[in-house]
Formats: structure tokens, sequence, C-alpha cells
């Protein structure tokens, strides 16, 4: 399943469609699951899930995802209001999720962010990665 796809149950009464990870899409019957644009469960009556379709909840699930992907790769990781900080060897870079729109933004830390400590860097400055492009994904970055 793709991060623009949703899950729903043919036979559902509620109605409701959900995303990848949601934990009530374990109760879905596998002959029953059908996996459709947002748009197109829309169209077909079905309505989000409370539970998955907040704003938090894809932050979230990235988040843990980051942080195995993080310690693997010798990076450092912080979470900071709602955003993710990554610190490598050569500088910090923000990570900030847009619910509206569902995408992630990508910000480099400026010049000589490489020596900020990651608890502080929510306090540095950041310009916006102009030649990366809204993404659904952190790993599309």
């Amino acid at each position: 399943m793709h991060e623009y796809e949703r899950m729903l149950s043919i036979e559902s009464r509620a109605g409701t469609y959900h995303r990848e990870g949601c934990p009530y899409t374990d109760r879905i019957s596998s002959r029953n699951i059908l996996i459709v644009t947002k748009n197109e469960a829309r169209r077909m009556g079905y309505h989000p899930c409370k539970y998955c379709n907040k704003p938090d909840f894809q932050f979230d699930m990235k988040w843990y995802t980051m942080r195995s992907y993080a310690k693997y790769n010798h990076m450092k990781l912080a979470k900071i209001d709602k955003s993710m900080y990554v610190k490598t060897e050569i500088g910090i870079w923000k990570m900030v999720y847009k619910p509206d729109v569902e995408k992630y933004l990508l910000y480099h830390g400026n010049k000589g962010s490489e020596n900020t400590p990651l608890e502080y860097a929510d306090r540095g400055f950041y310009h916006r990665q102009k030649d990366l492009k809204e993404q659904i994904s952190v790993w599309n970055y």
C-alpha cells in the first residue's frame, strides 16, 4: 500500500477508510479489503477514520520509522514540536509535515548549523531546499 492509498472494507457498515498502519485495519477480513485513493474512497461514500486520519498520526508513524533509520545510519534525530530534526556530520535538516496537503517539506540548516547541539536545533535558522519539492514521504529525501 502506498502512502497516497487508503484501505477500506467493501462490507463496512461504518463506511470508513484507513491509512496504512492504522490498527483498525487488522479488523478487516482479507476478502473484504479494497485499496483505493482517498478521492476514490470519498466518491464511494466512505469517510476518513478518526484515528488514523488525524494530522499527528502520519507524523508519528514516520517518527518511529526514522528513529530506526537514524540509528542504523549513525545520525542523530530529535522531535521538537511537530518537526523532525536530523543531524549528520555535515549539517542539520528540519522536516515539517503539512497535514493539509499530506506532504513533507525539507529545510537545511544555515552555514554553521553542523556545530549546533541537536537539543537546540529548533532555535537555528533554516532555508528551504528549493531543489526538492514537497514529498509524500520522508523517504523521498
